[in-house]
């Protein structure tokens, strides 16, 4: 898995949910062709997986809590006010499905001023990047820096030279923005990762007794 690139990671993905329609459809309620969502995912069709999770203690009651603990999780998240690890803007411009591999920084401008009076009006000095992301996402990063940093970035003859650098700002912007978000999700992922195999234990007992 660590050796695959972001395409083939996706088309691993997407082969699972392809399979789940063509071995559930018409079949396991709720799953079809134009509504790929109520289908089962090859985990939770697994015989021996079922078994391995219910001997390891995901009984009927364990699934529910375990589900009510990750759902009040994602909604900490994703409420439309935010969190405190993470501005709503951010998770907009950095965390969705698109925002994944690497990124190339296609164009830079200046915004706001270095002026304390000005930068109460205009904002302070930021960078404005135009970033493309291998996942397929477009961002428009505004990346704080003082008037030193753009001086030093305009006398740099090469344009070549300056994307390269603006790139290795907006890749430490990006770590230093979404830092204590990846930090709480570490803390919190057996929560995420009980719930997903909760779900899988369900999905197994919702199969009609043919596909068990």
């Amino acid at each position: 898995m660590l050796g695959l690139t972001l395409n083939g990671i996706r088309n691993l993905h997407s082969w699972d949910h392809a399979w789940s329609v063509r071995k559930g459809s018409g079949k396991v309620e709720g799953c079809a062709r134009s509504s790929p969502g109520g289908c089962v995912l090859q985990a939770g069709m697994s015989r021996s997986a079922n078994l391995l999770l219910r001997q390891n203690g995901f009984s009927e009651d364990v699934c529910s809590s375990v589900k009510s603990s990750q759902f009040a999780l994602l909604a900490w998240i994703f409420n439309p006010f935010g969190y405190t690890e993470l501005r709503p803007s951010d998770r907009n411009n950095l965390l969705t499905p698109a925002h994944a591999g690497d990124i190339e920084v296609t164009h830079w401008s200046t915004a706001g001023s270095s002026n304390p009076f000005y930068a109460i009006f205009k904002g302070s000095k930021k960078i404005v990047v135009d970033v493309h992301w291998e996942g397929g996402a477009v961002s428009e990063l505004r990346v704080p820096v003082g008037a030193d940093t753009i001086a030093a970035l305009r006398s740099t003859v090469s344009e070549r030279e300056q994307l390269a650098w603006v790139t290795n700002m907006t890749e430490a912007f990006i770590s230093e923005t979404v830092a204590s978000h990846k930090e709480y999700m570490a803390t919190e992922r057996l929560t995420i990762w009980a719930g997903e195999q909760a779900e899988f234990v369900e999905m197994y007992d919702s199969l009609p007794e043919s596909m068990q």
